[in-house]
C-alpha cells in the first residue's frame, strides 16, 4: 500500500509540471465526445495583477507626504494576451490611511493592459491594502505602509475667544472688543488665520481684523445699536476647516430700567394715574415697547383684571405710559411691570380716608432741598369722604432731623402745620399716623432731602492719575464739606488746570449734586514730567488741588474675561481673566511683572453697590433682580478708613468695602505675553456689587495701567430653581443708602 500511495504522488507531480510546460503535444488525452459538443466549454476568466511603486518605477510601498505611490494593474485574459479599455475599480481596506490621486478611484487599461492610480497620503497612519476589481469580478491587491499626515506648523490646534468686558450698555452707545487668539499643538501663535465672528440676540457685530496677526489674534467689535432689551448675546469664533475650534462668550446687556412712579397713598374708590417709565442705560427713554403691568394684594392674589384699565400697554415718545388704578378695598398693593428684560415693583398702601403731605418738596429737584439749620414748614391735610376731619390726633416722625411738634390736632380745615430742621445733611422719611378717637388710624409717608451749602473743604481726585499723552483723559472729582464734615449740594464749582503740557479741561464748571460732588474731564496733549499738571477745584472761597502725571507708556495691557463662572465651594465663586501686555507695536512682552487690585468703584465712577430682591420670571424661567438703589462708595477719599460724615447707612463701616480677592495679586507674562487671575467673591454679594479689577505694570520707570468695570456675576445654575432663590442683596432690599433695610 505504501509503495502504491508513493507512485500516485510521483504521477501528479509529473502532469503538474507538463502542465507548467506549456503542455503541448507532451500529454494528451482522445477526446471521445462528439462534435457538435466542441464549443460548449466555459470561457476562461480575465485575470487582474496589481504591483505598487514610486512614481518613478522605484520598488518601494512606503506612503508618507514627500513621497505618493503609483498602483498599476495589468489585466489579460487566460493566455496573458492584454486586455484594454477594461475599467478597474480600486479601493482601500483600511479608511483614512491614503486618497486616490483622482476622485472616482477608477482608471482604463491602455493597448497592453494596463491601468495605473496614483495614492496620496491620509491623516491616519498604518498599513493597508489597495484592492483592485475588474468588471468580471476578479480582483488582485498589493499592501503598502503610510506614514499619516504631519501636522503643519502653520494648522490651528487651539482658539480662544474673549472680551474687554463682560458688558454692554443697553444704550448702543459703547462697545466691547472681542479677541480670537489662536495656536497650534505647540502654543505658537498664528498668524494669517482667518477667524469667523457671529452673534446672536439681535447684536450688531463688526469685523476689526479677521485675519491673525503676528501676535495670534483676531479681533471685532460688539455693539447694540437700536436694542436696548437687558439679555445675555451669544458670541461666536470659529476657524473655516476645524469645527472643533468653535468657541462661545456670554455678554451681558444692561442697564435699561423700568420704574413706576405715582402715590404711594390713595383713598378707596378714587382714581390715581400712576407713569411708568422705561429707559435704557443713558436713562433715555424707550418708544414702543409693550409693558406687562401686574397687581396683587396683601396676599399675593392677582386683581390685575379688576382694579387697573389696562394690562398690557405701549410707552410713548418719551418712555413713558401711565394707568389709572381704582381700589375698591383697604389695604396693600404691589404694582409689578415688566419689559424687555427689566422689572420693577411699586407698592401702594389703599385707606378709606384721604391722608396725606399737600406741600413736600419734589424730592426729585434738588433745589427744593431743604437747607441745613433752618425751620421748613410743612402741612398734611386729612379729609374724609372729600369733608375735612376736624379734631384727629396726628403723630409726626422723621429718620433725620427735628420735628417742632410730634403731635398735633387737625383744625377746621382737617390740617396740621409744624416745621423740619435739620443740622446733617441727606435723606429723611418723614412719617405721619393719624387717629379719629374711634379706634381708626390712617398714615403717610414722604421723603424729603436736607442739603448743606456752606463750603468748607474741597476734596479734588483724578482718576486715573498717571496717563499717556494725546488724548488719553482722567475724570477729575470734587467733592464739597461744610464744617461739620456734610455734603455740600448745588453749588457750582470751578475749575483750572496748571499745565505745561497743553492739556485741557471740559466743563470749566459743574454743580455739586446731593453727594457734594462735581466732575469734570481732562485730556492730555504732550508729555509732562512726573506730577506736573495740577488742577484746582474752588468753590465758596474755598479750593482744593490734584496732580497729574503725562508719559509715555510702553506697555499696553488689556484685560479680558469669558462666561464661565466657578464654583470652588457652596459659598463662593471664582471668575477666570486674562491678562496681555504688549509693546507700541503689538508684540508680546514676556516677563513683565504685573500688580493686580480688585476695589469698590470710586465716588466718580457711579454707582458701586444695590439693594434690592430677587424675583422669578415665569416666563423665562429664571430668577431676575429687582433693584431698588444705586449707591456710590461711601469711602470718598478712597482711603480706606472711615472719616467723619462718610458712614451714610449708619452701619458703622465703610459700605460696601472690599468685597472680592484677586489672586494671585502679583503675576509674570509668558511667553504670549500672557497671564491669568481669578476674581474670587462671596455669593451673596453676586449681582449686588461692581468693582473695578487693575493690572499695573512698570517698564522703564513708567507705570502702565489699564481697569475693568464689571459687576460681580451669578452662575446660571443658581438662578434657574424657582424654589431656591439667591440671596438677596446683603445691603439692605428697601429705597434709600441711608439705611440697611
Amino acid at each position: 500500500m505504501r509503495k502504491r500511495v508513493t507512485h500516485s504522488v510521483y504521477l501528479l507531480v509529473l502532469l503538474f509540471m507538463l502542465a507548467a510546460c506549456g503542455g503541448g503535444d507532451g500529454l494528451s488525452r482522445e477526446d471521445t465526445s462528439n462534435d457538435d459538443d466542441t464549443d460548449s466549454g466555459s470561457t476562461s476568466p480575465n485575470i487582474v495583477t496589481l504591483t505598487i511603486s514610486e512614481p518613478d518605477g522605484t520598488e518601494g510601498n512606503v506612503l508618507s507626504e514627500s513621497t505618493p505611490l503609483l498602483v498599476t494593474a495589468l489585466v489579460t485574459d487566460a493566455e496573458q494576451n492584454p486586455i484594454d479599455d477594461e475599467l478597474v475599480t480600486f479601493s482601500f481596506s483600511t479608511e483614512n490611511i491614503a486618497t486616490f490621486d483622482n476622485s472616482t478611484g477608477t482608471a482604463l487599461t491602455n493597448n497592453a493592459g494596463i491601468a495605473t492610480i496614483g495614492i496620496i497620503v491620509g491623516e491616519a497612519s498604518g498599513s493597508g491594502l489597495v484592492i483592485g476589481t475588474i468588471s468580471s469580478g476578479e480582483t488582485d491587491n498589493v499592501g503598502f505602509n503610510s506614514e499619516g499626515a504631519i501636522a503643519s506648523i502653520d494648522t490651528p490646534s487651539s482658539l480662544l475667544l474673549f472680551a474687554d468686558a463682560t458688558q454692554l450698555a443697553s444704550s448702543g452707545v459703547s462697545t466691547l472688543e472681542l479677541s480670537a487668539i489662536v495656536r497650534n499643538e505647540q502654543n505658537v501663535l498664528l498668524e494669517n488665520i482667518a477667524v469667523s465672528f457671529s452673534a446672536d440676540q439681535q447684536a450688531s457685530l463688526a469685523i476689526i481684523q479677521g485675519t491673525t496677526d503676528t501676535t495670534g489674534i483676531a479681533t471685532a467689535s460688539l455693539s447694540t445699536i437700536s436694542s436696548p432689551e437687558n439679555r445675555i448675546i451669544t458670541t461666536t469664533a470659529s476657524i473655516s476647516g476645524f469645527p472643533e475650534l468653535t468657541q462661545e462668550l456670554e455678554i451681558a446687556v444692561v442697564g435699561t430700567s423700568i420704574s413706576i412712579s405715582g402715590p404711594n397713598s390713595i383713598v378707596i374708590s378714587d382714581p390715581s394715574e400712576y407713569t411708568i417709565l422705561l429707559e435704557d442705560s443713558s436713562d433715555a427713554g424707550i418708544v414702543g415697547e409693550s409693558v406687562v403691568l401686574t397687581v396683587v394684594d396683601a396676599s399675593n392674589t392677582d386683581l390685575t383684571d379688576t382694579l387697573i384699565n389696562q394690562n398690557q400697554v405701549i410707552t410713548n415718545a418719551n418712555g413713558q405710559l401711565t394707568f389709572d388704578f381704582v381700589p375698591l378695598i383697604s389695604g396693600s398693593y404691589t404694582f409689578t411691570a415688566t419689559a424687555i428684560g427689566t422689572s420693577s415693583s411699586f407698592s401702594v398702601n389703599v385707606q378709606e380716608d384721604d391722608f396725606g403731605f399737600v406741600n413736600a418738596p419734589d424730592i426729585t429737584n434738588i433745589n427744593e432741598d431743604f437747607v441745613l439749620n433752618q425751620n421748613h414748614t410743612v402741612t398734611l391735610q386729612w379729609l374724609r369722604e372729600n369733608q375735612p376731619l376736624v379734631g384727629g390726633t396726628v403723630t409726626l416722625s422723621s429718620s433725620r432731623g427735628t420735628i417742632s411738634d410730634t403731635e398735633l390736632v387737625t383744625d377746621s380745615d382737617g390740617s396740621v402745620t409744624f416745621t423740619i430742621q435739620s443740622d446733617n445733611a441727606g435723606l429723611a422719611s418723614l412719617s405721619a399716623t393719624g387717629n379719629d378717637g374711634e379706634n381708626n388710624s390712617v398714615t403717610a409717608t414722604t421723603e424729603v432731602s436736607f442739603i448743606a451749602v456752606t463750603p468748607s473743604t474741597v476734596i479734588v481726585d483724578a482718576t486715573p492719575d498717571s496717563i499717556g499723552p494725546n488724548g488719553e483723559t482722567s475724570t477729575i472729582s470734587a467733592i464739597v464739606r461744610d464744617e461739620d464734615g456734610n455734603r455740600v449740594g448745588n453749588q457750582v464749582v470751578n475749575f483750572s488746570v496748571s499745565d505745561v503740557a497743553n492739556g485741557s479741561l471740559s466743563p470749566a464748571q459743574a454743580t455739586t449734586d446731593r453727594t457734594g460732588v462735581a466732575s469734570t474731564v481732562y485730556t492730555s496733549n504732550s508729555s509732562s514730567s512726573n506730577e506736573a499738571v495740577f488742577v484746582t477745584a474752588s468753590v465758596g472761597g474755598v479750593e482744593g488741588q490734584a496732580t497729574l502725571t503725562v508719559g509715555d507708556s510702553p506697555l499696553d495691557i488689556s484685560l479680558g474675561t469669558g462666561n464661565i463662572i466657578e464654583s470652588p465651594d457652596l459659598s463662593t465663586y471664582s471668575k477666570e481673566f486674562s491678562v496681555f501686555v504688549t509693546d507700541a507695536d503689538g508684540n508680546p512682552v514676556s516677563g513683565t511683572e504685573i500688580s493686580m487690585s480688585v476695589t469698590p468703584l470710586r465716588e466718580a465712577d457711579g454707582a458701586t453697590f444695590f439693594k434690592g430682591f430677587w424675583v422669578f420670571d415665569d416666563e423665562g424661567g429664571f430668577y431676575i433682580p429687582v433693584v431698588n438703589d444705586s449707591c456710590v462708595n461711601e469711602d470718598e477719599n478712597f482711603n480706606g478708613s472711615l472719616d467723619d460724615g462718610e458712614d451714610t447707612n449708619g452701619d458703622g463701616q465703610l459700605t460696601p468695602g472690599n468685597v472680592a480677592v484677586v489672586t494671585p495679586a502679583s503675576i509674570i507674562t509668558d511667553e504670549n505675553g500672557q497671564a491669568l487671575v481669578n476674581v474670587v467673591y462671596q455669593r451673596q454679594f453676586g449681582a449686588w456689587s461692581r468693582v473695578r479689577l487693575t493690572a499695573r505694570g512698570q517698564s522703564n520707570g513708567t507705570e502702565s495701567s489699564q481697569s475693568m468695570l464689571f459687576t460681580l456675576s451669578v452662575a446660571a445654575e443658581d438662578i434657574v430653581t424657582e424654589e431656591s432663590p439667591p440671596p438677596n442683596s446683603p445691603f439692605g432690599i428697601t429705597v434709600g443708602c441711608d439705611n440697611i433695610n
